[in-house]
């Protein structure tokens, strides 16, 4: 496996810009990531991504973008290799988690995980109002999930917090007036936080269609990432589709680095798993 890791770095990933999705990672396992990526790929930022700063001319290693979605409590623990390392980071922030005790909708003990994905495939009225349910019922984990305010004010000169959202409503199953909302406010509300503009998004659960790209357009939104496995060109094809390579959470540093080169998922995918 790792020699395919090597043959896919080398040759699939070149020339290629690989934008990785991460939830949690462990800290030790980050920062050992780091180090590998650091010394195999060149590590850039989104922004640098979409403007195209030097990339061109760039070839000798294949191109590397550290995303994390939903700005889960843990991400706080990031800060330390960032910093030493020098790297840039996107977070993806959830606005109405900020602060908030309540855990990720999705991680409430009520339902099980077969239910969770049930509940993305419904209306969003209904999708809350069985949350709502297991909030009456104090169906919770008693631990914070997102990251609170002080831990973001203390990262934001190492990392570039986005929107994802204000509620991570599953966008497709929204109606026009929330998917507005949920786009245009969550916007608003992270640029009066972070005391800069809000540029890039991230669709919850990775649904989206053409009605939802408009809007991200129309709220000057410049780009938004996907969970649509595979690299990107170096100048992208759509900005508002930009690919991703899932490293899930709870795994080691083997097994991140290699899913970093995209093998796994292709390999599974080759496989029909």
């Amino acid at each position: 496996m790792l020699k395919l890791h090597h043959i896919f770095r080398n040759i699939a990933q070149k020339g290629k810009v690989s934008v990785l999705l991460f939830h949690e990672c462990d800290k030790d396992v980050f920062r050992k990531s780091v180090i590998y990526f650091k010394k195999y790929y060149n590590i850039i930022s989104l922004k640098d991504y979409l403007e195209n700063n030097n990339l061109i001319n760039n070839h000798q290693k294949p191109f590397l973008i550290l995303t994390f979605d939903d700005g889960c409590a843990s991400n706080y623990h990031l800060l330390e290799t960032v910093k030493k390392y020098k790297i840039p980071v996107t977070i993806f922030l959830i606005y109405n988690y900020i602060n908030s005790e309540s855990p990720f909708w999705w991680n409430l003990n009520g339902p099980t995980s077969t239910q969770v994905e049930d509940m993305k495939t419904i209306s969003n009225n209904k999708r809350l109002s069985v949350i709502n349910v297991n909030l009456d019922n104090k169906f919770n984990t008693n631990t914070r999930d997102s990251l609170n305010i002080k831990e973001i004010k203390e990262m934001i000169p190492f990392f570039d917090f986005q929107s994802h959202t204000l509620s991570h409503p599953i966008l497709t199953n929204c109606t026009k007036k929330t998917i507005e909302d949920e786009i245009i406010s969550s916007k608003k509300l992270l640029e009066s936080l972070l005391d800069k503009k809000v540029s890039h998004f991230a669709y919850p659960n990775g649904n989206y269609n053409s009605n939802i790209i408009d809007q991200l357009k129309k709220t000057d939104y410049e780009s938004a990432v996907t969970v649509n496995h595979g690299f990107n060109d170096i100048k992208p094809k759509s900005k508002y589709e930009i690919k991703r390579i899932i490293v899930g959470p709870g795994t080691d540093y083997l097994v991140t680095i290699t899913n970093a080169s995209g093998v796994y998922a292709s390999l599974k995918r080759y496989l029909g798993l």
